[in-house]
C-alpha cells in the first residue's frame, strides 16, 4: 500500500507541475498564433485529471511489480499524453492567423517545450514508481 501511495504522490505532484508549465505554454501558443487566449478553471481541472488518469494506473502498477504489462500500461498512458500534445498542436495550428516566419519558429519552439514538459513528467513518474517498488530513495 505504501508503494502505491508513493506512486500516487509522484503522479499528483508531477501532474501539478506539468499543469502549470503546459498551461503557460498553451497561453504562449494562443498568443503566437493570434488567437484569443481563453481560460477556465474547469478546463484546468480536466487537464489535471487527464494527466493523473493517463499516468496513474501505470505508475501504481509499476510501484507494485515490474512485469511487462505494468510497463505496457504505463506506456499507453505516456502515448495518451503524447497524443494530447500533438492534438493541441494541430488544433492551434489550424486556428492560426497571420503567421509570419518568426511566429512559426516561436510556435515550434513552444510545442517542443511542451513535449519536453510531458517527457520530464513521464520520466519523473517512471523513476518514482520504480523507486517506490525497489525501496531505493536515490533517483536512478
Amino acid at each position: 500500500m505504501r508503494r502505491a501511495l508513493a506512486a500516487c504522490a509522484a503522479v499528483l505532484g508531477a501532474s501539478l507541475v506539468s499543469l502549470v508549465f503546459t498551461r503557460l505554454l498553451m497561453r504562449a501558443v494562443a498568443l503566437i498564433v493570434n488567437t484569443r487566449p481563453h481560460f477556465t478553471v474547469a478546463a484546468l481541472g480536466l487537464i489535471f485529471l487527464l494527466y493523473v488518469l493517463a499516468l496513474g494506473p501505470g505508475a501504481i502498477a509499476l510501484s507494485i511489480a515490474s512485469r511487462w504489462w505494468c510497463k505496457l500500461l504505463y506506456g499507453v498512458g505516456v502515448l495518451l499524453l503524447a497524443y494530447s500534445a500533438v492534438n493541441i498542436g494541430v488544433q492551434e495550428t489550424a486556428a492560426g492567423r497571420d503567421m509570419t516566419t518568426l511566429r512559426w519558429l516561436l510556435f515550434i519552439l513552444v510545442l517542443v517545450a511542451m513535449v519536453a514538459v510531458y517527457t520530464g513528467q513521464s520520466i519523473f513518474v517512471w523513476r518514482a514508481a520504480n523507486r517506490a517498488r525497489t525501496g531505493n530513495s536515490v533517483p536512478t
